[in-house]
């Protein structure tokens, strides 16, 4: 986490200078990273993502803004708005695990990781 502010909020750390957004935000999708690399299955992954209850957090709700500042910028907002609809989709893939695949999980990562570090 960032440093303290205030008495209240921290400063969200780890900043991209070319998007904005936190690095450490894509630690939300290391485990497709696994699958990515071969150490779980695209099966393993729904499994475990129901048997946790284990959601991709969106940005704000890694974040929210009643504990960080500066979540949400001029500089990151389209980015985080991507990133949200991403995490929408695969939050949507762990609950109907038929609508998609490893491929287009691995795909939807990929972009995300994009969106947090650049190009």
């Amino acid at each position: 986490m960032g440093e303290r502010e205030d008495q209240n909020r921290y400063e969200v750390g780890q900043i991209s200078q070319e998007t904005g957004v936190s690095g450490d935000y894509i630690n939300e999708f290391q485990l497709i990273a696994w699958m990515k690399a071969g150490v779980s299955t695209y099966e393993e992954w729904i499994q475990y993502q129901r048997d946790k209850s284990n959601i991709i957090l969106k940005y704000r709700e890694r974040y929210p803004e009643n504990e960080f500042i500066n979540v949400v910028t001029e500089k990151n907002r389209a980015n985080i708005e991507e990133l949200d609809q991403i995490v929408d989709k695969l939050n949507e893939i762990v609950k109907n695990p038929d609508s998609a695949n490893k491929e287009a999980v691995i795909a939807l990562s990929d972009k995300a990781r994009i969106l947090v570090y650049g190009k």
